[in-house]
């Protein structure tokens, strides 16, 4: 045989090899898409069920949609803080004031850091029992739909009352008191610049459109969304151990972000609940590199005597 008629042989083979991927692609694409439709899988899934996924009876699509509900009504609490505070804030510095010096103005939020006044310490009381309000919420959900998929494989014992408890409001109060020592800390800064100090006097009118643009909630967003993520995920863990689940897997799906320590853990297997709940302690991966922000999960299933 030619090195010619080889190398078409080799070429059609690589033709071969590369029509069946594509083709297993685009059916692995089509099942990820009725599975979706059908609200077994999320939106952001980047594979298909595994089987155990399927015998769990988990429906991924309410578990997205509670999820991302949750992480809206925190977010929404958290930026609605932020405004009033920075409000507030700007309203304390310059009292009765028209107009007044940058000097002046960190002269009057110096004493206002030292001593956290009335008004600002029941917003944040206000915004943090809103916050513990939404987290025992989202908590409660979370529970319900883990009850559901013990329902849905046959389970007959009825649900406890979970409780986030305390928990919630360790939770709710970091992300409010991060909001507020991120507004003072950026004002501190904005007045301390030298442009802004030699620039004349200021009004509040104009020093609250420069620091809006300036100062912005991300990072009390981005924890009151981990602390959702907890509270969903313990919620789940804490369901599974007490209907005393059989089987436990890890489950990455909801995760449209995967981090390569999740992708390593997803559909793994553990040998007890023990095991499982240690490596999801708070809800997430422990190993996940985004930490809280994992939206990865436990998924049980139950022994019940079939």
């Amino acid at each position: 045989m030619h090195d010619a008629q080889l190398q078409v042989i080799r070429v059609c083979e690589n033709c071969t090899e590369l029509v069946a991927t594509l083709a297993i692609e685009h059916l692995t694409d089509k099942l990820i898409a009725e599975e979706q439709a059908a609200g077994l899988s999320p939106r952001v899934a980047t594979r298909a069920l595994f089987e155990h996924e399927y015998r769990a009876q988990a429906h991924f699509g309410e578990l997205e949609d509670n999820l991302d509900q949750a992480v809206g009504d925190a977010t929404r609490i958290v930026e609605t803080t932020h405004t009033s505070l920075l409000s507030k804030l700007l309203a304390l510095i310059f009292g009765t004031s028209a107009t007044m010096t940058a000097g002046e103005a960190l002269d009057e939020l110096a004493k206002i850091i030292a001593e956290t006044p009335d008004e600002i310490r029941q917003l944040l009381d206000e915004a943090a029992t809103e916050l513990r309000d939404a987290l025992q919420t989202a908590f409660a959900v979370s529970a319900g739909t883990a009850y559901q998929e013990y329902v849905r494989q046959g389970g007959l014992k009825p649900r406890s009352p979970l409780e986030l408890g305390p928990r919630a409001g360790l939770l709710a109060t970091p992300p409010v008191t991060r909001s507020w020592t991120w507004i003072t800390q950026k004002t501190q800064e904005h007045l301390a610049q030298p442009a802004v100090a030699l620039g004349g006097p200021l009004t509040k009118e104009a020093l609250v459109e420069e620091l809006v643009e300036k100062i912005k909630p991300a990072g009390a967003v981005d924890q009151a969304r981990q602390s959702v993520h907890v509270a969903t995920g313990v919620a789940r863990n804490e369901t599974g151990a007490d209907l005393e689940a059989s089987e436990c897997y890890a489950s990455e799906l909801l995760d449209g972000a995967t981090c390569a320590a999740c992708a390593a853990v997803d559909g793994k297997k553990y040998d007890s609940l023990e095991e499982a709940t240690n490596e999801y302690a708070f809800g997430y991966y422990s190993a996940c590199r985004g930490f809280a922000r994992c939206r990865g999960s436990l998924l049980f299933l139950y022994d019940l005597g079939e």
